[in-house]
């Protein structure tokens, strides 16, 4: 399952090389973007790097539990096999002199994020600038109520839909 009205530079491909592992991961997070998909950055063994789909693996013992307050909470993993496979070329000294996608898998098992607006609060999605990460850190070190720096947050940005920050980002500062 993929989107039908991605710009095919964005679609990645077996072969295609970039000069490190943040430039592939940039471009694999634009594509995410793209299409509706959160990423992350997996596991690695030696040159060989993995960057999968946010709901890649399973975790039964997470699914349909209940929490301390008796609700029932899930896990956004579905098993999905989605993601890039990398290899770091190195030269003779063992330096990284570039990254080449050696797979690409890119059917995904769950449905994609249709709206664009939703799509900010993936976390491989947020972009919060410094000065508002400053301006919020000094709200909260005055104490200012939660409710009341979301409110803020969501005023400067023109309204709560284009707020970058949710209740639980304030949580984790």
């Amino acid at each position: 399952m993929q989107a039908d009205s991605i710009e095919p530079s964005l679609v990645p491909r077996v072969g295609m090389e970039f000069r490190c592992l943040d430039d592939c991961y940039d471009f694999y997070l634009e594509y995410a973007r793209a299409v509706g998909f959160s990423i992350k950055r997996y596991r690695s063994n030696g040159n060989i790097k993995w960057l999968n789909c946010r709901s890649e693996g399973t975790n039964p013992g997470k699914a349909k539990k209940e929490d301390a307050k008796g609700r029932k909470t899930g896990t956004v993993r579905t098993g999905c096999k989605a993601g890039l496979k990398l290899r770091q070329i190195v030269n003779e000294k063992k330096e990284v002199v570039a990254v080449r996608i050696v797979l690409a898998n890119l059917d995904h098992n769950h449905k994609f994020l249709t709206e664009k607006e939703a799509a900010k609060h993936f976390y491989s999605h947020k972009q919060v600038e410094s000065p508002l990460l400053d301006f919020v850190g000094a709200m909260q070190d005055s104490r200012v109520p939660e409710h009341c720096i979301i409110d803020i947050v969501s005023d400067m940005n023109g309204g709560p839909e284009n707020n970058p920050m949710t209740r639980q980002d304030l949580k984790n500062m």
